[in-house]
């Protein structure tokens, strides 16, 4: 069952025992799972949930979804146990970010619990061992909010599961 929060209406979907983390319905109304074994898109012709290729960008080629969010009407965040994906839908053209630890301005832990935009549409990531990161679409660069001894020095633990933004 998908829910489209902009119009309130819900679908019901045979996904073929795809073990499904992530439903997200695009501007357009198209329909992307994120699942355990990849990325799918409804094929409307077809009637059936198609595999996207995210290309070779890594050993496995095999990723588990845990998100997937809008960059804009032709672009999608899909948030991965590999790093961070942009898929341009119109092309298929992937974009992929990983880790790097040893270089400030990278993404610190690949896998990506959870992410969110705020409203001045900058995305930030949740990651298992990794913190927070934020990522500034524009300039493709990552700030790390890490642990600390107390509340104002940092996160109180580096997994952070599901994140939302305050009032302030």
């Amino acid at each position: 069952v998908c829910y489209n929060s902009t119009t309130g209406k819900t679908a019901t979907y045979h996904t073929d025992n795809l073990n499904v983390f992530s439903c997200f319905i695009d501007s357009k109304e198209r329909i992307w799972l994120g699942t355990w074994n990849g990325f799918y898109g409804w094929n409307n012709t077809m009637k059936k949930f198609e595999k996207v290729d995210l290309g070779n960008h890594s050993k496995r080629n095999v990723f588990a979804i845990s998100k997937i969010l809008a960059k804009s009407a032709d672009e999608l965040y899909i948030a991965t146990d590999s790093g961070l994906f942009i898929y341009r839908i119109s092309n298929g053209n992937v974009t992929h970010y990983k880790a790097n630890v040893f270089k400030t301005g990278y993404l610190k832990n690949n896998y990506i619990n959870d992410m969110y935009i705020d409203n001045e549409h900058t995305l930030w990531l949740g990651t298992y061992f990794g913190g927070v990161n934020y990522f500034n679409p524009e300039y493709e660069i990552y700030t790390r909010y890490k642990t600390g001894d107390t509340e104002k020095e940092g996160l109180s633990s580096p997994i952070v599961g599901r994140m939302t933004e305050d009032k302030d």
